[in-house]
């Protein structure tokens, strides 16, 4: 079909460059005629020579052809309209008009050579076009049956961890299937990725983001890492960093987990520090956040600084044994150069490293967007429910049962369809609150089944949640365009689905102590025995008031002394987390610190 086009375009070419000749072979005889009838009979070849090289520039050497034939044969029969005397009258004249003619030979062959190579490169462009399409929709739909599964394994495995009858021995087999799901998701995601920046279509997706929660989640997700490889991983956020700001924030926290996730892993004991700073280059309007992971791991030779930013490259003579694809620095440089940043980096062969990346941002006041703070087990919810109807459109039944499963709870009003044209059946009969729709399913898929809903007037006003196992941007703004009111990529975690709750029902939830906290009390509390005891005492009276400008004011302080300390008291104080100080400084004075 692509041959046939071509033939056609190739053919309509040729015709139009047939016209061309002729109309631009007569404007040359024309303008000979007048105004230029004034030469006479001289240099009667140079009046033609635009014109044939207009012609073949645009139709290729048989246009060119054409249009020196008619060149020759009007200077040749039409003379008397140029002068009294013949052109060709001699022997030179007919050398002249060889020349002329071989001339416009060679420029109409150079002509068709230019063409047919712009010709190869389009064609050439457009199979790559087709090949990259090709490709695009195949990691998709490999996507798509690999997120598909992933979610039921991940979905239920965290769901029996967190189950009241796990004991600590499937608690910690159920951690080892968590953390090989997501490393396989992550795998999936780094793939993905890495195809949307080879075909151009990456793109920013800004908004406003709380900074400090952003921060805390990295570092939250990969502490426990840390800890078990006994590395004390530490977060810094320095009083001046604003705490909403404008920037696209999956990028920033893919960025900053595959940085702090390389740093845990080339480090076998020690520290990994992250930190946060603002630079404002004297200017309000010039706001920079500066971001820095260091770690006292095995470091980089100098010789592979360029290299570890190439996909797929990997330091070989180190002996790391966790697992690695070489992408997370190759798709964190895209990202920061995308945002306005360069990840550069600081390292020497058994020294540790340092990276460290700056990128433009704008203080926001906007906080409709804030993630809901979970911590552990969801136990239940502080209102009733009121009957409240939330419809599952899923054709895959392990997948209806998982999300029923974390519905269960919270004693929604559930029922469940199998496809698109069955949930709206049922939505415009039973007019659900919430509709959690999934995308591809068969008889009717959900964008259409959205558009429906929201077209109908009885239907119009239900939320409908997408559920994809697609990951690429332009499936999200379809699935939004079509009428959803929100989507979330499989696969998903339960607090995903507590925040669309939370958000679209106004459901409020009761959550049960995180395990870890005990351990983040115990790390803070080492930290603040880097303190002087004046300083601790004052921090604890500012806490027991809860006044959060004494306890800024404290921390000022000790940033003074240990910036490190004062980033992580300035984070707690940003979140009103008075008790975790209270319970630090409780915990040293129990022991005999202070």
């Amino acid at each position: 079909m692509v041959h046939n086009k071509h033939k056609y375009l190739h053919t309509k070419h040729w015709w139009d460059g047939l016209a061309l000749a002729y109309a631009l072979v007569i404007l040359a005889a024309l303008l000979r005629i007048w105004p230029l009838q004034v030469l006479g009979m001289k240099i009667p070849w140079v009046t033609f020579y635009p014109a044939v090289m207009i012609t073949a520039l645009y139709g290729g050497l048989y246009s060119g052809i054409i249009a020196s034939i008619l060149s020759c044969l009007v200077i040749y029969f039409l003379w008397p309209f140029f002068g009294p005397l013949p052109i060709i009258a001699e022997t030179a004249d007919w050398i002249g008009m060889t020349v002329f003619f071989l001339n416009c030979m060679m420029i109409s062959g150079i002509a068709e050579a230019m063409l047919r190579a712009r010709l190869r490169a389009f064609i050439a462009k457009n199979e790559a076009d087709k090949a990259n399409k090709s490709k695009s929709v195949f990691l998709a739909n490999m996507s798509h049956e690999l997120r598909t599964p992933l979610n039921a394994i991940l979905g239920f495995t965290r769901l029996t961890k967190k189950s009241e009858g796990a004991t600590d021995s499937i608690r910690a087999n159920m951690d080892i299937v968590i953390r090989s799901g997501e490393h396989l998701l992550n795998l999936i995601n780094n793939v993905l990725d890495i195809s949307k920046i080879e075909s151009g279509t990456l793109k920013l997706e800004e908004k406003s983001v709380d900074i400090n929660f952003l921060l805390r989640e990295v570092h939250s997700l990969l502490s426990i890492r840390a800890e078990e490889k006994g590395i004390v991983c530490s977060l810094s956020i320095h009083p001046d960093v604003p705490r909403f700001v404008i920037v696209d924030p999956g990028k920033l926290h893919q960025i900053l987990l595959n940085l702090v996730g390389n740093a845990i892993k080339f480090t076998v004991a020690g520290t990994v520090k992250i930190r946060a700073n603002a630079v404002r280059n004297g200017t309000p309007d010039a706001l920079r956040l500066r971001f820095e992971v260091e770690d006292t791991g095995v470091g980089i030779p100098s010789k592979d600084h360029g290299k570890i930013f190439e996909p797929f490259f990997q330091i070989s003579q180190q002996e790391i044994k966790e697992a690695g694809t070489g992408l997370g620095l190759a798709i964190g440089r895209q990202y920061a150069e995308l945002m306005g940043g360069e990840i550069l980096v600081h390292s020497d062969e058994g020294k540790g490293s340092l990276f460290y990346f700056e990128i433009p941002v704008r203080e926001s006041s906007d906080t409709s967007e804030l993630p809901m703070v979970i911590q552990g087990r969801m136990t239940g919810v502080v209102h009733e429910i009121n009957g409240q109807k939330i419809l599952i459109v899923e054709d895959e039944p392990v997948n209806r049962l998982l999300l029923r499963n974390i519905l269960a709870p919270m004693r929604y009003d559930i029922r469940e369809a199998s496809n698109g044209k069955e949930g709206v059946a049922i939505a415009d009969a039973w007019g659900p609150d919430l509709i959690f729709m999934d995308i591809r399913m068969p008889v009717m898929n959900g964008k259409d089944a959205a558009r429906l809903l929201k077209s109908a007037e009885k239907t119009k006003n239900i939320t409908i949640v997408a559920l994809t196992a697609h990951a690429l941007e332009e499936e999200r703004q379809q699935i939004l365009a079509a009428g959803c009111n929100d989507v979330i990529s499989k696969p998903y975690h339960e607090n995903n689905i507590y925040e669309i709750l939370a958000k679209y029902l106004k459901a409020q939830f009761v959550f049960e102590q995180s395990e870890a906290e005990p351990k983040k009390n115990i790390f803070i509390a080492q930290t603040l025995d880097q303190l002087p005891s004046d300083l601790i005492a004052d921090l604890y009276d500012a806490a027991t008031l809860l006044d959060a400008n004494a306890c800024a004011a404290v921390i000022e302080r000790i940033h003074l002394i240990n910036a490190d300390v004062a980033g992580q008291l300035h984070g707690l104080i940003a979140e009103y987390e008075f008790k975790q100080i209270l319970d630090a400084i409780t915990t040293l004075r129990s022991k005999g610190e202070l």
